[in-house]
């Protein structure tokens, strides 16, 4: 049974003999630590994901795990030094910057932006942060070994319960690291997973290392396969950056409405259209409406971006896929990004994700002679930029 005096007691000695900048210090740490907790679930829920299983199975070393919870960016970078293709990252991140130019072109054709409004968004865009793969600046000779120096330092003959809290502190300082930007990215086991994500506060997008690989990425893929696919899915990412609390965002991550009044009035205009479709067909009604236009937003600008990095491939040396030899290019285009929202449970706003993004656009229309008036090219369609 627990004694709730003998507990008050010892908080009330606690708080009296501890300093107050100590106290201050630990209830600012456990706020940044909550808020940011609540930051990550959320960007979890918007990132694109693949099905691959990266290091962490169900036969892995309890020791091993331990290791990983506590060094999870020192065993990435051994992981992409010793296993890992770098060509991968570079021409992902060249592919990233092509479809960064394709979201800024868009951007620039738009009909309906004001020059104010484009000028701020494009400046978002080319101030967005991209972290694709690894941490370049552990590549550095020697670096590693730096970045682990209070661990170092420390008694290798310590007990494990010694060793256990000096990794605990260091744990705690690379947290406080990432919060003041002396460190690029949280350290934490999320970067082991094989998806892409953008941070709103940060406005950055970030690319784990297991995303670049099989099935999803590889170099040997044709170019247009790779935009289609790998490209598709960064556009849809940075698409976060103009959602409904996006779009909220500067270029620094800071909430500032940047928009003429105009502007927002004809973006929520657009934004309730696709709505209006979405729930015409009946779709995840559990979920509320912001999360709904998110996520078709990003969907809708991500497919647009990628198919107008698309249209500039010469396709005059790119290889064929094995039994789409004859296949018309446009085509292959819908039906590669397609196959993004491919799995065994992606739930039924996917399929808005698809067939409701493709029905808005003339260009599937056209390369599928779809007749107008038909589900997959109404006459009334919904556009964003």
């Amino acid at each position: 049974m627990i004694n709730c005096d003998l507990i008050n007691f010892q908080l009330d000695t606690v708080l009296k003999t501890t300093s107050k900048r100590t106290l201050a210090n630990f209830l600012i740490y456990n706020f940044l630590r909550s808020e940011l907790k609540k930051q990550i679930m959320e960007e979890k829920s918007n990132c694109a994901q693949v099905p691959i299983s990266f290091l962490l199975c169900s036969s892995i070393d309890f020791f091993m795990q331990i290791l990983l919870n506590i060094f999870p960016i020192s065993a990435l970078r051994i992981f992409a030094r010793s296993h890992f293709d770098k060509r991968k990252m570079k021409m992902a991140s060249e592919m990233a910057e092509d479809i960064r130019n394709s979201l800024i072109e868009i951007i620039q054709k738009s009909t309906w932006l004001h020059e104010k409004t484009k000028m701020n968004a494009i400046q978002k865009v080319k101030m967005m942060n991209m972290k694709i793969g690894h941490l370049k600046e552990l590549e550095i000779p020697g670096e590693l070994d730096l970045f682990h120096d209070s661990i170092i330092s420390s008694r290798i003959d310590s007990s494990f319960y010694h060793l256990e809290k000096i990794s605990e502190k260091f744990e705690i300082e690379q947290f406080m690291d990432f919060v003041a930007s002396h460190l690029p990215i949280l350290s934490n086991n999320d970067y082991f997973e094989a998806h892409a994500f953008y941070q709103s506060w940060k406005n950055r997008l970030v690319v784990n290392v297991p995303f670049l690989d099989d099935p999803f990425f590889d170099p040997t893929y044709p170019k247009y396969a790779k935009i289609a696919n790998f490209g598709e899915a960064i556009a849809h990412e940075m698409g976060y950056g103009f959602d409904s609390e996006g779009r909220k965002r500067d270029e620094t991550g800071k909430k500032n409405d940047w928009w003429t009044s105009e502007d927002s009035l004809e973006y929520e205009k657009r934004a309730q259209c696709f709505m209006n479709q979405h729930n015409g067909l009946h779709l995840d009604g559990n979920l509320t409406k912001s999360t709904k236009i998110d996520e078709m937003i990003a969907d809708m600008i991500g497919v647009a971006v990628a198919w107008n990095a698309y249209n500039k491939i010469d396709f005059t040396n790119e290889p064929k896929i094995i039994g789409f030899e004859d296949y018309h290019m446009d085509k292959m285009f819908f039906r590669l990004t397609a196959l993004n929202w491919c799995g065994a449970d992606q739930g039924k706003s996917k399929v808005f994700g698809v067939n409701g993004v493709f029905s808005n656009m003339k260009t599937f229309a056209k390369a599928f002679n779809c007749p107008v008036g038909s589900p997959m090219n109404p006459e009334k369609k919904c556009e964003l930029l």
